[in-house]
């Protein structure tokens, strides 16, 4: 199973409430990006009742680079949405390693495996996101196996080509 299916075509009860947070924000961001609305405006409410609004801002800088070109994070569900989707999945899982502290692994899954400084930057944006949510009592797991984790893209080939997990030996496929 490739790793950034993970999260994918489960459900969003699956996951911590960080972890839900996150979702319910990248979707309602989007959202009003799509209609034209303040994307910002969109995701603070939440932050703003556990007088989090820093997070709010961060995610907001975090979601504007994740629209920067080339960039793995194109198809998302509305909020309402119980199941997950590949991309989102990918994010959070993104999202989860830049909170435990690999930022290259973060820009890696959303990046498609090809780095670039918008990647980097979205990684140490992400990073810098997670000690915020830290802060505020809110957690994310770290869902990727180790070895996948300590897997390097030898090319700028999709991640999905470079890096999937054997599930009976435990180890990494690197192509």
């Amino acid at each position: 199973m490739p790793h950034s299916s993970l999260l994918a075509n489960t459900t969003t009860e699956n996951l911590v409430l960080g972890e839900q947070l996150l979702l319910w924000s990248l979707r309602r961001w989007a959202e009003a990006v799509t209609q034209e609305g303040c994307p910002h405006c969109a995701i603070v409410e939440p932050f703003a009742l556990i007088k989090a609004e820093a997070v709010a801002e961060a995610l907001h800088q975090s979601l504007l680079l994740l629209m920067k070109p080339g960039m793995a994070v194109t198809r998302l569900h509305r909020p309402s949405v119980a199941v997950i989707a590949e991309d989102e999945s990918r994010f959070l899982l993104a999202a989860g390693a830049a909170y435990h502290g690999d930022p290259d692994l973060a820009a890696r899954l959303l990046s498609g495996g090809a780095g670039s400084e918008a990647a980097t930057a979205l990684g140490k944006a992400l990073q810098a996101l997670g000690v915020l949510l830290a802060r505020h009592g809110l957690s994310l797991p770290q869902r990727l196996p180790p070895v996948v984790r300590l897997a390097r893209p030898v090319n700028s080939a999709p991640l999905s080509a470079w890096a999937a997990v054997d599930a009976n030996a435990g180890m990494a496929l690197v192509h």
